[in-house]
Order: C-alpha cells, then sequence, then structure tokens
C-alpha cells in the first residue's frame, strides 16, 4: 500500500534594522506553526535581501535534519528572493549571488533525500 506523502508548511523573513545596509538582521523562520528566529549584530554586509536570504537558509537547514520527507511548500514575502532561487532574476551581487547558489544547494540535497519543494512569494 502506497503511503501518501505528509505536506510541510513553512515560510521566512528577514529585516535590516533601523537601518539598511548595515544595522542588525532579524531573521525569522515557521515550520509548520513552530517559529524561530536569529538576530545578527549591526554589520557593513548586513541588507534587508541578505536578511531574507539567511532566514530561508536556516529554514532550509532545519528541515534538512528532518529525516522524514514530504511535500515542503515554502513561502516568503521576499519577490527578489524567490524569483533569484527560481533563476527568473539575475543577482548584480556577488554576495546575494553566493547565498543564491548556497539555497539552491540546499534544495538540491532536500529533492535528492526524497522531498519536494516548492517556494512561492506572497505579498
Amino acid at each position: 500500500m502506497h503511503k501518501e506523502m505528509r505536506s510541510v508548511g513553512a515560510s521566512f523573513d528577514g529585516a535590516c534594522e533601523p537601518y539598511n545596509p548595515g544595522g542588525h538582521m532579524g531573521l525569522g523562520w515557521v515550520i509548520d506553526g513552530i517559529e524561530h528566529h536569529e538576530y545578527i549584530v549591526a554589520g557593513p554586509g548586513n541588507t534587508n535581501n541578505v536578511a531574507e536570504y539567511r532566514a530561508l537558509i536556516f529554514l532550509l537547514e532545519a528541515i534538512s535534519a528532518d529525516p522524514e520527507p514530504g511535500k515542503l511548500m515554502i513561502t516568503g514575502d521576499s519577490a527578489l528572493v524567490v524569483n533569484q532561487v527560481a533563476g527568473d532574476w539575475n543577482s548584480n551581487s556577488p554576495a546575494l549571488t553566493f547565498l543564491c547558489h548556497k539555497v539552491n544547494s540546499l534544495i538540491g540535497r532536500l529533492k535528492g533525500a526524497g522531498w519536494i519543494v516548492s517556494l512561492s512569494w506572497v505579498n
């Protein structure tokens, strides 16, 4: 008998405050209703877009520790991150290009472990 694949809902968000670039970064992600967060002190490489990517990376790393694959449906409010990861938008920032490659590598590993991964933008 074929077992139904479980669904996992997740979302991510990030911000750089009180100024962008260079402020403190707040990262948040939710996996099946459980909230997680990280705080990164102010630094010259900190931006809203870097915060968004780092939040998604933390989310994907947390999911990769789960031994039972499923359908992972990720949403985020960063059109830039979602479209760069999908390959629809280019990046002219080496830092964001690096983070995008890291995200795609993590997604590739999840898919190799049996996960079905979707990433979509929500406004």
